[in-house]
């Protein structure tokens, strides 16, 4: 399969790409600074675009390509507190860049932050959320709509808190909303269970919440 990446050169990004290629996937990543993954790129096909240009987008998804993975994301806090509009306005170029090339399958990363959960604590609703995270769970709720609402046969994916490790192919998974004990997921596993809605978009097309065992 021909897999599209947005956010390639993020650690589940990464992930992603030896994931794909070990099952014989063919890669092409799209990216606003190719430079930056230089280091795979004899193993990859990259392309420059930018999710706010939606022409970029459009000219980056030539060819036949059975599916779009997006994990687009900001690193760290402060970042964060910035994203007010990244997640929405990446989405609509997508959705538009895609529908015009011909594209059905789309799979996006959002976050279980998106909606409250019973085991959130007081440091994190109150310090966390309220002041650096709530900009960005906001548009992500906005990108899931849009993708939502659009025609394309899509899997958004739900994950807590990310941490760094390969794949272990031990998580949960939760179909139509929210894990309630969510608490962490390798980026590992992450990129695992994106490979997975991509070889099986019958199983896995809706909202979907993912966490380490």
């Amino acid at each position: 399969m021909h897999i599209a990446l947005i956010g390639a050169t993020g650690g589940s990004g990464r992930h992603l790409i030896d994931l794909a290629l070990d099952k014989g996937h063919r890669v092409t990543a799209l990216a606003r600074t190719p430079a930056k993954l230089q280091d795979v790129a004899s193993r990859i096909e990259v392309r420059q675009a930018d999710g706010r240009d939606r022409d970029s987008l459009y000219d980056a998804l030539d060819g036949p390509i059975d599916a779009v993975v997006t994990i687009v994301g900001a690193s760290g806090l402060l970042e964060a507190r910035k994203v007010t509009d990244l997640y929405s306005v990446s989405a609509d170029n997508l959705i538009d860049a895609m529908t015009a090339r011909g594209l059905d399958r789309l799979i996006a990363v959002s976050s279980s932050g998106v909606e409250p959960q019973e085991n959130d604590g007081w440091f994190y609703v109150n310090i966390l959320k309220r002041f650096f995270l709530n900009p960005m769970y906001e548009d992500m709720q906005r990108m899931e709509s849009l993708i939502q609402a659009s025609s394309l046969n899509y899997t958004i994916v739900r994950p807590p808190y990310l941490t760094k490790g390969p794949p272990t192919g031990r998580y949960r998974i939760r179909k139509g909303g929210n894990l309630p004990d969510d608490a962490s997921l390798r980026r590992g596993d992450l990129a695992h269970f994106l490979r997975r809605a991509v070889e099986e978009p019958e199983e896995f097309s809706q909202t979907i919440a993912a966490i380490s065992e």
